[in-house]
Formats: C-alpha cells, sequence, structure tokens
C-alpha cells in the first residue's frame, strides 16, 4: 500500500517523488500518479488534506 496525500475538493494527490524548481511538491490527479508509477489505484491509501490551488480558492 501506498500513502498518499489527496485534496479534498479536487481529489489530485501530492506527488513527493517530485519537486518543482520552488522545492514544493507537484499535485496530480490520480490516473496521472497511478500510470506514472506503475501502480493500480486500490494500492493507494489516501490521507486528506489539501492542494495549494483549493487552499487559496475555499
Amino acid at each position: 500500500m501506498t500513502n498518499i496525500a489527496a485534496c479534498c475538493f479536487c481529489q489530485k494527490v501530492r506527488d513527493d517523488r517530485v519537486k518543482r524548481g520552488d522545492g514544493t511538491a507537484s499535485w496530480v490527479t490520480r490516473r496521472v500518479y497511478c500510470a506514472k508509477y506503475q501502480l493500480p489505484d486500490t494500492d493507494l491509501t489516501l490521507s486528506h488534506t489539501y492542494c495549494p490551488d483549493c487552499l487559496k480558492r475555499y
């Protein structure tokens, strides 16, 4: 099982394996994350949080 952070609003997940230029993690859809790391969706355990975009919006 892979434990990852997921946004409560938009459902994007935080990809801690890839850092952007400013040192922060990127946020991608679950489908993109699973395809990138060749994981079945059922292997993900979600820990709910808020992505930066939704935190600003809500």
